[in-house]
């Protein structure tokens, strides 16, 4: 059974999605973002419903979160909010958000977005640039049908390189999303990304160093 978990800090809304959605969805739900980082990286949820106007934080910053997280970066996010017009939908959108509903919101259109989403993640267990293949259920990259042997960060770095196709990353946010609070130094970073680029050289992509800030992963037609 696919979960969501709902992050919203109105209680009656809370109980109007447990009503409605837990018969075909394991339904999580919390009132704070705290708590909901730490439920969404404990049961690693299939949908994540997200208020923007939680308390003591933002919710813009709380999504930026969630794609910035190495567990959580492909996560679909649904936002259900009482901000209204196209700047706060454009804000979402551009912080990772797949689909935006205003408050009051319609159950029904609420419904069909959900079975949409998660329709379309069947077939979106797989990631393809140029000849190389990410399959993000068994972690396991293939380029032109050949498998290539990474280690569990340098899949995690790849696959966050992906995800950011033409962004430059920084090495702290690399440091971050992989090492989290270990006390690792920047020339780890640059020997993961080395070892990398000898692994998958074969493949139609190129990571970039770019001085001083980080590095940047784009396909090479």
């Amino acid at each position: 059974m696919k979960s969501i978990l709902a992050i919203d800090d109105d209680i009656e809304i809370r109980h109007l999605l447990q009503k409605h959605l837990s018969n075909n969805y394991q339904l999580l739900s919390t009132d704070n973002a705290e708590a909901g980082m730490s439920m969404a990286q404990e049961k690693r949820p299939d949908l994540i419903i997200l208020d923007l106007e939680l308390p003591g934080v933002s919710g813009y910053e709380f999504c930026n979160q969630f794609r910035n997280h190495p567990f959580l970066n492909d996560t679909p996010i649904i936002i259900l909010s009482s901000k209204k017009g196209s700047s706060a939908h454009t804000m979402a959108y551009k912080l990772g958000a797949d689909n935006y509903l205003e408050k009051p919101f319609d159950l029904g259109e609420l419904l069909a977005m959900i079975e949409a989403i998660f329709k379309r993640s069947k077939t979106q267990t797989k990631k393809l640039i140029g000849n190389l293949e990410v399959d993000l259920t068994s972690h396991s990259v293939t380029i032109s049908n050949k498998t290539i042997d990474l280690t569990p960060k340098e899949f995690k770095i790849l696959n966050f390189l992906i995800a950011h196709e033409g962004e430059v990353v920084s090495r702290d946010r690399l440091l971050n999303i992989v090492w989290g609070e270990a006390n690792v130094t920047d020339r780890v970073v640059d020997n993961h990304i080395t070892s990398i680029r000898k692994k998958i050289f074969e493949g139609k992509i190129k990571i970039e160093s770019i001085y001083a800030e980080g590095y940047k992963l784009t396909a090479d037609n």
